[in-house]
């Protein structure tokens, strides 16, 4: 399901321990992602709310899926139909179980101003070391 045709929700609209159906949230990643039980990141949406994101089902250890690519420092991602965790008493994230739920809007290196070959170099270049995440992102 495309995230445009999802409606957009903050960080501060979610709401615990729910599975914002129908929904999609836009962040920027801001800091460098963390491995752990899954791969952990803070995110900041535009209002200025932070939240700690979850993302789970990758292997943090994979090296197809380098942490870094994953959920590069400084990238935008819309995230579809976020889920608010609640762990333990206290604490939330958001959580994500699989990666097809994150969607790029902006990546770090598409700042800078790119021509149509040099994307195309970036995609075959991605293709020749099998990063596939590179490829469809």
């Amino acid at each position: 399901m495309p995230y445009k045709s999802l409606a957009k929700i903050a960080i501060r609209d979610l709401r615990i321990q729910t599975h914002h159906l129908g929904k999609h949230l836009v962040v920027r990643v801001i800091s460098k992602p963390l491995k752990s039980t899954g791969i952990l990141a803070v995110v900041k949406d535009a209002h200025g709310d932070a939240e700690r994101l979850v993302l789970h089902n990758q292997d943090p250890q994979d090296p197809k899926y380098p942490v870094d690519e994953l959920l590069p420092e400084g990238s935008v991602i819309a995230i579809k139909q976020p889920y608010y965790h609640m762990i333990g008493q206290t604490q939330h994230v958001i959580r994500v179980d699989h990666i097809s739920d994150i969607v790029f809007v902006v990546r770090p290196e598409m700042i800078i101003k790119m021509t149509l070959g040099d994307w195309l170099q970036v995609g075959d270049k991605a293709l020749d070391e099998k990063n596939m995440m590179r490829c469809i992102n």
